[in-house]
């Protein structure tokens, strides 16, 4: 069993929570994995992480990679999004 579950269309809220980066993951933990593998238009959402860690995840591949990532606080975890 997973920590995490990976969704299809759900939309990105306009109100922001806390610091919000429009970014993109880095090393290979369960967890990077599967933002890795994250297709544009699906989210991952994980309470099971401090919210810096997946943060900080995020950045790290945003930094490597050409792709593009949404984070948000919401219900008790923290959602990320592929937009590009």
């Amino acid at each position: 069993m997973t920590d995490w579950i990976i969704e299809d269309g759900v939309e990105i809220p306009t109100e922001k929570r806390g610091r919000v980066n429009p970014v993109g993951v880095g090393r290979m933990s369960p967890l990077g994995e599967a933002v890795k593998n994250l297709q544009v238009g699906q989210s991952l959402f994980t309470n099971k992480s401090p919210p810096n860690m997946i943060r900080g995840l995020v950045h790290s591949r945003k930094r490597r990679n050409p792709e593009n990532y949404v984070t948000r606080e919401m219900d008790g975890g923290i959602r990320v999004w592929r937009v590009e």
